[in-house]
Order: C-alpha cells, then sequence, then structure tokens
C-alpha cells in the first residue's frame, strides 16, 4: 500500500517540477508539495489499518529477555543451550557464542542435581524449583534460586526447558545481616538482664521480677522470702590470690545458688560480693527455713 501511494506520488513530482519544465510547458503548475501529502496520508492509513506501529508480544519478547534483571537461559529438549540473555552472560562474563550448543550442566557445580532434573521432565505438570551454584569464567560461585520450566509445541510433545534463576547473594547478605542485628540485639538485652560475669540475673531484672512476685504473693495469699547473700572476705582473696581466683570463686557460688534454688526461685547476683535469692510459694516461716 505503501509504495502503491509512493510511486505516482513519485511519478507526479517527477513531470510537474522536471519534465515539463524542461520541454517549457508551464501550464500545469509545481505540485509536487500537495502529492507529497497524499504519500503522506497513504502511509497514515497503512499505519492504522495493519498497526505497524503497535507493540506486540513477538515484537517486545526480544527486548524484555535483554532488559529483564533475573537470568534466562534455553536449552532444547536434550538439555543443550541455545539461548542466553544478557544478564546471565554478564554474571558468567563469558560470550553467548562460547556456551551455545553446550549442555547446560556445564554452568553449574551441581551437575548431578542438574542431569537428575532433566530426567524426570517428562512428568512435569509444572514448573520445578530448587538452588543451584552458578560457576562463572572466573570461578566465582553465584547462588541462583532457579525456576524450570517445560516448553511444549501444540501436540504436547516437549521441544525445550526456560530455566529462570534469581541471583541470591543480595538476599543471602541481607538475611545475614538482619541475622547479625537480632544476635546483637539478644546479646544487648542479655547484658541489660543479666550478670556477664555469672550469668544470673542482674539487679533490674531482680527488681522487675520482685514486684511480680509480691503482687502474686498477695493476690495468692501466701508468703515470698528474700536470701541475701553477703560474701566477706572477697577483697582479702583479691588481695592475696589475685582476682582471677576471686573471680573463679564468685562463679563457683553463683553455680551452687542456682543448683539449690527451686524452679519457682530465682538467685541473683545485686552486687559485687552479694547475691539474693528470691523464694515464692511460701506458705510460713518453717517453710522457707527447711528450703534454706
Amino acid at each position: 500500500m505503501i509504495l502503491s501511494v509512493a510511486f505516482p506520488v513519485l511519478f507526479g513530482s517527477i513531470v510537474t517540477d522536471s519534465v515539463l519544465p524542461a520541454l517549457e510547458i508551464y501550464t500545469i503548475p509545481s505540485v509536487a508539495s500537495v502529492l507529497i501529502l497524499v504519500w503522506i496520508l497513504g502511509i497514515w492509513y497503512a499505519i492504522v489499518k495493519y498497526k505497524l506501529m503497535y507493540i506486540t508480544p513477538a515484537v517486545a519478547a526480544e527486548d524484555i529477555v535483554s532488559a529483564m534483571y533475573d537470568l534466562l537461559i534455553l536449552v532444547n529438549h536434550d538439555g543443550a543451550i541455545i539461548k542466553l540473555n544478557r544478564r546471565t552472560i554478564e554474571l558468567l562474563g563469558t560470550d553467548e557464542g562460547d556456551l551455545i550448543g553446550k549442555q547446560l550442566d556445564i554452568l553449574f557445580e551441581e551437575k548431578e542435581l542438574i542431569r537428575d532434573k532433566f530426567s524426570k521432565t517428562a512428568h512435569w505438570s509444572h514448573a520445578a524449583h530448587c538452588e543451584l551454584t552458578l560457576k562463572t569464567k572466573d570461578d566465582q560461585l553465584i547462588p541462583l534460586n532457579l525456576s524450570f520450566s517445560v516448553i511444549r509445541d501444540n501436540s504436547g510433545d516437549l521441544i525445550g526447558y526456560a530455566i529462570i534463576g534469581q541471583d541470591l547473594r543480595q538476599i543471602r547478605q541481607l538475611q545475614a545481616e538482619i541475622a547479625d542485628r537480632k544476635s546483637t540485639e539478644a546479646r544487648l538485652q542479655y547484658m541489660t538482664l543479666f550478670d556477664a560475669f555469672t550469668g544470673l540475673p542482674n539487679r533490674k531484672l531482680f527488681f522487675d521480677r520482685m514486684s511480680q512476685v509480691i503482687s502474686i504473693a498477695k493476690r495468692n495469699t501466701t508468703m515470698c522470702v528474700l536470701l541475701l547473700v553477703d560474701l566477706q572476705g572477697i577483697r582479702h582473696i583479691n588481695a592475696v590470690f589475685g582476682r582471677e581466683t576471686s573471680g573463679i570463686l564468685l562463679k563457683q557460688i553463683a553455680a551452687r545458688l542456682e543448683k539449690y534454688a527451686r524452679d519457682s526461685d530465682m538467685a541473683v547476683r545485686i552486687g559485687e560480693d552479694a547475691f539474693a535469692v528470691m523464694m515464692t510459694r511460701i506458705q510460713n516461716c518453717d517453710d522457707a527455713q527447711s528450703v534454706t
């Protein structure tokens, strides 16, 4: 249609602007500019009628595949590589031509797992997922989350596979940072509530728990008992045997208090050489004396 409009316009323009003036015939004016408008109208009509400027999946597919951030590898029914997108080539650090026709398993560390996946493809009804390690040209290992999809023709026969991979390095790094942050927060919380030297609850946790114990005792009409253990001679031990020896002694005392305290009791360190045991579910003073 475009050519059928172009030839008459071109012929008319040559005749009115070149041939007739050369023959000194001026009865027909120059109409080249008008005829060009006819050509433009013809092109516009062809674009509208046949949708020449519309983006179709077939037209856009190549650009989409090239621009997608995820990895894309197309292989035939035998597992030979037939296409890689730009992202895959950049990660591998090699040319596409060097990989076309080669088996897919050369790209990954887990070769046996790849072969096992392809041995079961005849029974696939949906995409299969797994995590594999991509090996680049410079022996760099990149963890990937892969999705294997079967490509079949209209008759249902297997013609190839589409493998889409997601680079997991940023996700793994983010997970490590989150885990490290949680570990730091847990460590800070522990340091806030527990004595770092003996591992027993500290004064803050002791006072928080004591208010709860007193409230429960009032509600249940029971008693709670507080035993104070004030060590004598720790400074003398420091002076004679050193802080290391006194430290061992403090840890042993803390371990014994924690060992002999009941499940409902709580042994705490409230000072440098002072401990306490908070006892609950005490009916009378004789119960407290029997526990001590």
